[in-house]
């Protein structure tokens, strides 16, 4: 275990927590691809990433985000060497380790596919015999997993979310589980907008969460405060700016 990262954390929520006016900054993680929420390209780092920043500045504190692949920073902050990331959805292999915040948003999870070879999703028998391409870090769905252990489903897991469209293309999968807003951003940027289609069914309402360790020390004293925060500022008017500057404006609540 680092603790040169433990104690960093711990002088951190000491005195960040403790006395907002002498705040020292706060380590916590995201990862790249996942436009339009977190993305070191996109301005100020995404929806997510500017919505965490400005949550933690209402707390009286500073944030140094730092953008990690997604597996390195989850497997960071369940160790407790950095105090949290995001955005994450729940599943019970991660609510095992982790503590989720309130939402920070929801967003419409949807089942994309070539029109070539449309997925029609309907329900779990819908998906039987199909491959999906999942990446490395990316939640795994219920529904999925059962299926990937009944051997019902096959899974490819690149490093990112373009590499999926990309299986698309290829033949090399049958579908991806996103929202409309991240798949818009990547087809757009690959130029493959009009080859893809998605299922009219929605996949599932997914809420997106900051996550701390429990090994975090004083991340649950970390996480009412943000939760405090988090509350004070999507009722505010300012939460409504965030999302039309990031063009999320009616895509997200």
């Amino acid at each position: 275990m680092n603790t040169k990262g433990l104690s960093f954390i711990a002088l951190a929520l000491a005195y960040g927590l403790a006395m907002p006016a002498q705040a020292a900054t706060l380590d916590i993680v995201t990862g790249n691809d996942f436009a339009p929420y977190a993305d070191e390209k996109l301005p100020n780092g995404g929806f997510a990433t500017d919505l965490v920043r400005e949550v933690i500045k209402k707390i009286g504190t500073e944030a140094n985000i730092r953008f990690l692949p997604w597996k390195r920073g989850y497997e960071i902050t369940g160790s407790g060497e950095a105090l949290a990331t995001f955005p994450y959805v729940k599943n019970p292999d991660r609510e095992a380790v982790m503590l989720f915040s309130e939402p920070l948003y929801i967003d419409i999870s949807r089942i994309f596919s070539v029109k070539t070879n449309p997925v029609p999703f309907t329900g779990e028998e819908s998906l039987k015999g199909k491959t999906i391409c999942n990446p490395a870090g990316y939640v795994i769905y219920p529904m999925i997993k059962a299926g990937l252990e009944a051997k019902t489903l096959r899974l490819q897991e690149p490093g990112d979310m373009q590499t999926c469209v990309k299986f698309l293309e290829l033949g090399r999968a049958d579908f991806i589980i996103s929202s409309l807003p991240v798949m818009r951003t990547i087809t757009e940027a690959l130029g493959v907008t009009d080859k893809l289609t998605w299922a009219e069914k929605p996949f599932r309402e997914s809420a997106n969460f900051l996550i701390v360790g429990k090994k975090a020390p004083g991340g649950a004293e970390f996480l009412k405060k943000f939760n405090d925060g988090l509350a004070a500022y999507r009722e505010s008017p300012a939460y409504v700016d965030l999302t039309k500057k990031h063009g999320l404006d009616g895509a997200v609540r």
